[in-house]
């Protein structure tokens, strides 16, 4: 079972750049400047309490601080649903629960730990929710540790609080922990409640390193399939970083914003193969008029060579409903996922190992294809959303929780690209 997060329906209006895939279209609700990031890459934390001496303590944020924001000033908050569609407030996001070790599929040994979901690494009592999210980095040997945060918890820069009702993206710059040029696989993501996404790019080169919504490992605790002992991404020695942290604050109290992402080594020499991105926006020009009740797609992209799909997630916002994705052969349609919480997306692996829940769409449970997920020529890939706008407004393709709409298809493919068929050409930069 899956951990779920209750967003409250406090009718936000603020979203802004880059929900996993941007366009030309998204305006910034606030405009900030990039920050600079430190990797780290040794094992040491501090202790409870500490101050200044957390790994973000050479951060610098190139914008002005602002003063800190207090727990009652809280902005207008337009187009509030009405009070009966509000859930219980929650923190947000929340961990994928570890299987029990009789349910932990069997791999090959790897460089990092296997089978548990680390979590409260660090020991911090900073007074901010979320201290629990702190992971320790990997050995400098072993990988290296992307963190972003304050200085000083008790008056962190303002680029790192989230007021009440606030939703912001602040792009962070860095350079890469590795001293040498390397190949990675294994991530692991933290984020602080609060954070929608987190997305890592090599802007030397474009390509996404790394990207998540909620708190999770890629791959599962770990565990890496025999048929993908094989893969690395790879990194050049001290490369240029960019971050994207989008964050969304639906509680009555300040939020603290801090990302640790943990990117572990494989050896080169072992490296057959790599990954390519699938991502693909569906429709830039797709609206949804006040209050109608529509799907958008089903949109579609083209496989022209044999390969596999071993990971992926559907990107939406706040009034979407429904995402759902096929492989599509020959004319016969096979449902590979379906998800129906926006908030915390449904992340899913198809590799030997995997034992996905089965999609049940009656009774809204979130599931898809088990086991290796292969592609041939002239498969296509399918995917639609299922709109129903909470909203007074029309939503359009932008950068806004509530008052925007995307159908966005994000995933991992090993040996293929899924080609789109609008045209659409993607630029990293507007992710």
């Amino acid at each position: 079972m899956r951990m779920r997060r209750a967003i409250v329906w406090t009718g936000l209006a603020l979203w802004l750049a880059a929900c996993g895939g941007d366009d030309d279209q998204g305006v910034a609700a606030e405009t900030e400047k990039a920050v600079p990031v430190v990797m780290e890459s040794d094992a040491s934390h501090p202790d409870a309490g500490a101050q200044a001496s957390h790994p973000a303590e050479a951060m610098h944020p190139t914008a002005e601080p602002a003063a800190e924001p207090s727990a009652t000033d809280k902005p207008a908050q337009p187009n509030t649903p009405p009070a009966q569609d509000k859930p219980k407030p929650q923190d947000m996001p929340m961990a994928e629960p570890t299987p029990p070790a009789a349910d932990m599929p069997k791999s090959l040994p790897t460089p990092w730990p296997q089978g548990k979901f680390a979590m409260d690494e660090c020991g911090l009592h900073t007074g901010w929710k979320g201290d629990e999210y702190c992971i320790l980095p990997p050995p400098p040997e072993k990988g290296f540790q992307l963190h972003i945060g304050p200085s000083n918890y008790d008056k962190p820069d303002a680029v790192y609080v989230l007021k009440p009702g606030q939703e912001s993206v602040h792009t962070f710059t860095a350079t890469s922990g590795n001293d040498h040029d390397i190949d990675f696989y294994f991530r692991q993501y933290r984020m602080r409640p609060g954070a929608h996404h987190t997305i890592v790019r090599d802007t030397s080169t474009g390509r996404r390193l790394s990207g998540s919504n909620v708190n999770q490992d890629h791959p599962i605790n770990g565990i890496v399939a025999p048929e993908n002992v094989g893969i690395g991404l790879p990194l050049t020695a001290h490369a240029p970083i960019s971050v994207d942290h989008h964050a969304i604050n639906t509680t009555d109290q300040p939020l603290l914003q801090e990302v640790w992402v943990n990117f572990w080594y494989v050896d080169p020499a072992k490296v057959t193969e790599t990954t390519t991105l699938l991502y693909d926006p569906g429709d830039f020009s797709a609206t949804v008029a006040p209050k109608a009740d529509v799907v958008l797609g089903p949109y579609e992209c083209d496989i022209k060579k044999p390969g596999r799909l071993i990971s992926m997630f559907g990107h939406v916002h706040a009034n979407n409903v429904r995402f759902s994705a096929w492989r599509v052969r020959n004319g016969q349609r096979d449902l590979i996922y379906e998800s129906h919480h926006w908030e915390e997306p449904l992340w899913l692996e198809f590799t030997s190992l995997a034992k996905n829940p089965v999609a049940m769409r009656d009774q809204m449970i979130d599931g898809g294809w088990s086991g290796i997920l292969d592609l041939q020529a002239g498969d296509t890939l399918a995917w639609e959303c299922h709109e129903v706008n909470q909203q007074q407004t029309t939503l359009r393709f932008v950068n806004q929780t509530y008052t925007g709409t995307m159908c966005i298809i994000i995933g991992d493919l090993v040996g293929t690209k899924c080609e789109n068929r609008s045209g659409f050409t993607f630029n990293p930069n507007l992710e």
